[in-house]
């Protein structure tokens, strides 16, 4: 199973804390997804609503309920007579249709949806009149055309829109024209990631980077070249995580000759070790605010550098480095290795601070439960 990113963390710490509370959730998840098989496990019912499988050539699975050989026939029927906007088109509709089918069989109160660009909930908590939250967790990125009027579109159905910090909600607004209603913030267990922090050992050379995610669509290519431009013995990395990607980055790995500084550690259960490992974490992706794992090295006490996050103060609580330039990353990273150990430890417990005074789990949980009570009422 694949699909284990910060969105869905973050969707997981979410159901637990809510349930802690004394609410009943219910996972409507994607199969074959580890987000649904971990709710599973956990004892939160799931409704699987529509599978991970996407026909060749395609952005939706046209929904779960129709077998996968007449699935396929259909999208190719489909494909002879339709522009590719009206694939997308017909795709979100069906999708619509089926899960608004479901809240039948399946009421809830409050829908709460991760967007990611366009997502067909809210049109069926619409069709349903089921009051929905549009929770759009990465930041806004430019498109084509086709996907531009989806991202619009679709908005227009959730009953509130929210953001995961103040200048996602300004970008949202700014790039797509969304009335964001409000902004809570990330929140990770934080005082689980600052007990493994205390065995750190600070030493000036050389300077351990972490960095963690889905190996697919990330920016680790731009790490592994940004560590290669590094004097050499200033720095090692060590990057957890896996994905699709992992023989194209140990390729690159190899082909820099970087086989003794740059390691793959696969998927990783016991994130406060890893990071109890290193010195500095490097957030690669350039789509997330206040990311999960930003706060969770935060709250590690470990040095950040990150390319668009709005928790970072530069050179009090970490660094901003424009992302996709790994001549930059370099010369950040070396700026690092060369500070004194008292200075990068101070830097560092800044960070740790922060986290535990802002952005704990408790602190988003709450906030969250006072919104979905207000739109209940």
């Amino acid at each position: 199973m694949e699909g284990w990113g910060g969105s869905e963390m973050y969707l997981l710490r979410l159901m637990r804390g809510i349930r802690q509370r004394g609410h009943e959730p219910l996972l409507f998840g994607v199969g074959g997804m580890r987000l649904t098989a971990c709710a599973r496990d956990e004892g939160i019912p799931v409704v699987e609503w529509k599978q991970r499988a996407v026909p060749a050539g395609g952005e939706t699975s046209f929904g779960s309920g129709v077998p996968p050989s007449r699935r396929g026939q259909r999208f190719d029927e489909l494909k002879k007579i339709l522009p590719r906007a009206g694939l997308l088109l017909v795709g979100q509709i069906l999708e619509a249709i089926r899960l608004k089918r479901l809240f039948a069989t399946h009421p809830v109160d409050v829908m709460h949806i991760n967007v990611h660009g366009y997502e067909v909930a809210g049109v069926a908590c619409r069709w349903a009149r089921v009051p929905c939250v549009g929770v759009y967790c990465i930041s806004p990125v430019k498109t084509d055309r086709v996907r531009r009027f989806l991202i619009r579109q679709t908005a227009r159905f959730y009953t509130l829109i929210i953001c995961k910090s103040p200048i996602a909600s300004r970008e949202w607004a700014m790039l797509y024209g969304l009335n964001v209603h409000t902004y809570i913030r990330n929140g990770v267990d934080v005082q689980k990631y600052a007990a493994a922090s205390f065995d750190r050992a600070w030493t000036n050379n050389p300077l351990i980077i972490v960095a963690a995610g889905r190996l697919a669509n990330k920016g680790f290519e731009n790490l592994i070249e940004a560590i290669a431009r590094v004097p050499h013995g200033r720095v090692k990395l060590l990057i957890a995580g896996d994905g699709k990607n992992c023989d194209k980055l140990q390729h690159l790995i190899d082909q820099l000759n970087l086989q003794e500084i740059v390691r793959l550690e696969g998927l990783v259960e016991d994130m406060p070790d890893f990071y109890a490992k290193g010195h500095c974490f490097s957030a690669v992706s350039q789509e997330s605010w206040a990311g999960s794992t930003v706060l969770e090295a935060m709250a590690s006490g470990l040095l950040v550098v990150a390319g668009n996050d709005d928790v970072i103060q530069p050179g009090i609580t970490g660094w901003i480095c424009p992302y996709g330039n790994p001549e930059q990353l370099a010369q950040t990273f070396n700026a690092i290795a060369l500070l004194p150990c008292a200075q990068r430890q101070e830097v560092a417990r800044n960070a740790q601070r922060e986290a535990l005074a802002n952005f704990s789990n408790e602190r988003m949980i709450a906030e969250t439960e006072q919104l979905y009570l207000s739109m209940r009422s």
